[in-house]
């Protein structure tokens, strides 16, 4: 009675009110309590008095303040939520308050960052985003990214049209500001630029200005008239146009379109693909690949290459026919990763000099493929390592293989098929490794060089001349290390023989290892 008289007098003895208030007699006390806490709040407690407890709970989570309690009050139906993210969240109390119109998206997010206070701060920071990025985190294109999403924010109204800027930002985080910078004053955002012209734009280390130019031409067309005569015949502009096809990936099951086979002195004038032209070249520095390509040195007025390029290039089974392509020498060359799975047949109706598979990365040959060249030279060369296992290599005449790191062979045949001088290089700039190379009984020329050169259990064909180069050459000028391995020099580990003869000893090297020459690397 005594909580009543107060409530009764707190009410001016309001019988609508008093009426509420014997309807819940068990609220009663608590209503007079929060009353003389919130003074001038009485009827804002007394419409939400079957939510005194969270109300309670959230007038000691912000001190009585009645500004912050208004806004409570304001959006009675949040108060729960708010009540309970608050000691989910602690510390962030007055972000909740503050974004109580977004509390079922802080609440979803929260979820989704399992209540991680530096993630949730990023999204407090940015409240403006948080319902786009909820958006994007329910989107199957972006599983799995949702901690790339949250670092970038402040962008997430550009990856909804293309999911593929989201990686890009991520890759490229100075040049996409530019980008968003300059889209901001032309009215262009990054979603409408054809993703393939940001890939290329991103290469050309543009500045503001340039870039500015650039997004201004494709929006309102270069600012000057259209040329009043016929444009120069062989000016190059449509294979410059083509060479876009080298900032894609391309896969290959038996089939190479034309297309995409680009001339190399086409690609040398570009700066498309320098990195890629870059490592062809260290590797050409390693040992020729062949008398005939034009990326050794060879004279201006010889047939160029043909490069089919790509970011990533996959070739799977199949028989493939370079009789259309229009080149004597051919080369496969990504930017980032090769890839080979399965048996390949490679043949043209007229003879070719030369067919190289290149990478500025790596280059995987998955176990149980094989490569059948039907013209004179393969090769293959990589900046990373080459790991040929379980894999077979066939050419007329002569097959290489280099890497600007190491080369693991084993359980492999290297075949050649002619009755001349048939060739093989396999040339590292760390080490070799060779465990179960087989060689064809054509191959007259063997040419091995590392730092450091393992071999276990292979047989240099008889009537072989072989030279293996190593940092510091042959013990005592001419000797290979046996049964260990020795770093910087040639070691015969195991069951090393020529022409079947075992060469296992110093004395079993001087009878049976006259054409087996040991030199130093680069002499």
């Amino acid at each position: 009675l005594d909580v009543i008289e107060d409530l009764a007098s707190e009410f001016r003895n309001d019988g609508d009110k008093m009426l509420v208030i014997f309807e819940n007699p068990e609220r009663a006390e608590l209503l007079r309590d929060l009353s003389i806490d919130l003074a001038g709040r009485e009827d804002d407690l007394l419409d939400n008095i079957d939510q005194l407890d969270v109300i309670e709970d959230l007038t000691g989570e912000y001190d009585g303040d009645l500004d912050k309690m208004d806004v409570i009050f304001a959006n009675p139906e949040k108060a729960r939520q708010l009540r309970d993210l608050s000691v989910d969240l602690v510390g962030k109390e007055d972000d909740l308050l503050d974004n109580i119109d977004q509390l079922d998206v802080i609440e979803d997010l929260s979820d989704e960052y399992d209540g991680d206070l530096d993630k949730m701060d990023v999204v407090f920071r940015n409240p403006s985003k948080a319902a786009k990025l909820k958006d994007l985190l329910d989107n199957p294109d972006f599983e799995g990214q949702s901690d790339d999403l949250l670092s970038n924010i402040e962008n997430v109204d550009n990856f909804e049209k293309d999911p593929r800027l989201l990686g890009f930002a991520q890759r490229h985080p100075e040049f996409f500001d530019l980008l968003l910078s300059v889209g901001d004053d032309l009215g262009i955002k990054p979603e409408d630029i054809e993703f393939n012209l940001l890939s290329q734009l991103v290469e050309l280390n543009l500045s503001r200005d340039e870039l500015f130019q650039v997004l201004l031409d494709l929006d309102i067309g270069p600012d000057s008239e259209g040329p009043g005569e016929q444009p120069p015949v062989g000016d190059g502009l449509e294979e410059d146009f083509a060479a876009v096809t080298l900032l894609e990936s391309h896969e290959f099951t038996g089939q190479i379109p034309s297309n995409l086979v680009l001339s190399e002195d086409k690609i040398r004038a570009s700066t498309l693909f320098q990195e890629t032209l870059d490592v062809f070249d260290a590797l050409s520095t390693l040992g020729e690949y062949s008398e005939n390509t034009p990326s050794s040195g060879s004279s201006a007025t010889e047939i160029p290459m043909g490069i089919i390029g790509g970011v990533n290039l996959k070739i799977s089974t199949g028989n493939y026919d370079l009789s259309d392509l229009g080149y004597l020498s051919l080369a496969f060359a990504s930017s980032e990763a090769l890839l080979i799975d399965g048996s390949l047949s490679l043949s043209s109706a007229s003879a070719m000099d030369e067919l190289l598979f290149i990478s500025a990365g790596m280059i995987e040959i998955a176990e149980g493929s094989s490569i059948d060249f039907g013209g004179k030279s393969l090769g293959l060369g990589s900046f990373n390592s080459v790991n040929i296992v379980n894999v077979d290599l066939h050419a007329e005449e002569e097959i290489s293989v280099r890497s600007l790191d190491s080369i693991v062979i084993n359980n492999t045949d290297l075949v050649t098929r002619t009755k001349g001088a048939d060739l093989i290089h396999l040339i590292a700039a760390s080490e070799l490794a060779v465990d179960n190379l087989r060689f064809s009984d054509q191959v007259r020329q063997i040419t091995m060089e590392a730092m450091t050169i393992n071999l276990s259990n292979l047989n240099f064909p008889g009537g072989s001349v072989v030279n293996l180069n190593s940092a510091y050459g042959g013990i005592d000028g001419m000797y290979p290390n046996f049964g260990s391995s020795s770093v910087g020099r040639v070691n015969f580990i195991q069951n090393v023989k020529y022409n079947s003869n075992l060469i296992n000893t110093r004395s079993a090297f001087d009878t049976y290892g006259s054409n087996l020459i040991i030199g130093i690397s680069g002499n």
